[in-house]
């Protein structure tokens, strides 16, 4: 319902009870706006009806031909597919919760389940190698934390990583040894890549920490190299990176992960993403 409330500008007070000019207004969830305006000459126009607003998630093939069935409409986020080409987990918001969680959107059966349950904000998630598991990142105690749960049974959810900086998982090895996720370490530098290691004493070994921004890292599917985003040349540019394993000797230096650069976009790019072979890689582009 539209209403309208004198206002007394002397005063700087509403007077008087609002009153009723129409109903049925629409009314756009994603900005939290009625649509309707007014102009210098006492003209208001408005519109009424339901407004959808939102989006699908839908599989295209090379030729960009959409393939199956497309989700429901929601407020999808951050999708990460999963190795099976059937699975993708995603942030979905809620309006009426004003909360985020982590869903899975299974394309082939076309059916979407939610997967975290937590009244706290859950936002990135990468796939674990096999499938069975989902890392993802929860502000459940104040800062984003990183925690594992299996995605094919009622397992419980397991703390992976605890810090005092805000964290969100980008990418797991395709050998399961790794997880590449960002850190934003705001007493120095900003947004930093980070890897922890999944098996043995699980401490997180800096791969790019710079005075610039790094983010959205994905591995290529052998592992030797990291595809991201970094704001070093000003607009935000899709790189490439080699990724050594950590301890191994490398010339003259040991423990050093990160090596020679190459930039792939040249006039603004984000969210990287690997070919299956590692042969091209697809990204945003922002013009």
């Amino acid at each position: 319902t539209l209403v309208a409330h004198v206002f007394d500008e002397g005063s700087m007070e509403l007077k008087g009870e609002p009153t009723a000019i129409a109903e049925g207004v629409t009314y756009d969830p994603s900005t939290n706006r009625g649509m309707f305006t007014v102009s210098s000459n006492q003209i208001l126009v408005y519109q009424t009806g339901e407004a959808q607003s939102g989006s699908r998630l839908v599989m295209h093939d090379r030729a960009g031909k959409p393939t199956g069935v497309a989700t429901k409409l929601s407020e999808y986020s951050y999708p990460h597919l999963a190795l099976d080409d059937n699975r993708v987990s995603t942030n979905v918001w809620d309006y009426q919760s004003h909360n985020a969680d982590i869903w899975i959107a299974d394309l082939a059966q076309n059916r979407t389940t939610r997967f975290t349950f937590d009244p706290a904000t859950e936002t990135f998630s990468a796939w674990s190698s096999d499938g069975n598991n989902l890392i993802f990142d929860s502000n459940r105690e104040g800062t984003f934390n990183l925690y594992q749960k299996p995605t094919r049974s009622n397992g419980e959810e397991t703390l992976l990583l605890r810090s005092a900086f805000n964290k969100n998982p980008c990418d797991c090895s395709k050998d399961g040894r790794f997880l590449l996720y960002q850190e934003n370490n705001t007493q120095s530098t900003h947004y930093d890549l980070m890897i922890l290691p999944l098996n043995g004493n699980r401490e997180p070994i800096p791969f790019l920490q710079t005075e610039f921004n790094e983010t959205r890292g994905r591995f290529s599917p052998d592992a030797r190299w990291i595809a991201y985003v970094s704001d070093e040349s000003g607009p935000y540019e899709v790189y490439i990176r080699s990724f050594r394993e950590p301890g191994v000797q490398t010339g003259t230096t040991r423990g050093t992960i990160s090596g020679e650069q190459t930039q792939v976009s040249i006039s603004g790019g984000d969210a990287p993403r690997w070919r299956g072979d590692g042969k091209e890689i697809f990204y945003f582009s922002h013009d």
